[in-house]
């Protein structure tokens, strides 16, 4: 799921608290691969990292601010949880667990995991990154 995630690029605009000039990314919802914007209200807020890995330093805004971040999505944790993925990839989770199970049974079953894992490939190529938020990918004017 991890694999997919990352051809995805999937993107998420969460509100983050700012204590003392620091906004702690560790606090976000999901695990933050990399923060991509900060907004203040509809400003862009200018940022710069902070002291560790897991904090950035706005460089003005209040104390509340949206966050655009590239995310993994969480484990599935049980049989019955649906994958934080469009719907579109869940057959290819399918595809790829079917590969790996006949990969590990005996040698007469590991020819079909090459089928499996080369029909994974290939949905997987034909993904495109999310666009993800609409403010992401609309044309501003900045002069």
């Amino acid at each position: 799921m991890l694999d997919l995630a990352n051809v995805l690029e999937l993107r998420r605009t969460d509100t983050l608290s700012v204590n003392d000039g620091i906004a702690d990314i560790s606090k976000l919802p999901r695990c933050c691969v990399k923060v991509l914007s900060m907004w203040h209200g509809i400003e862009r807020v200018p940022f710069i990292t902070g002291p560790s890995h897991t904090h950035v330093r706005p460089l003005f805004g209040g104390d509340e601010l949206s966050v655009v971040y590239r995310y993994l999505p969480r484990d599935m944790a049980s049989p019955s949880d649906v994958p934080e993925l469009p719907d579109y990839c869940h057959g290819m989770i399918v595809t790829y667990v079917v590969a790996r199970e006949r990969a590990s049974a005996d040698p007469s079953m590991q020819r079909g995991a090459d089928i499996y894992l080369a029909l994974y490939a290939a949905a997987k190529r034909r993904l495109r990154p999310s666009l993800g938020e609409e403010n992401l990918y609309k044309i501003e004017n900045r002069w």
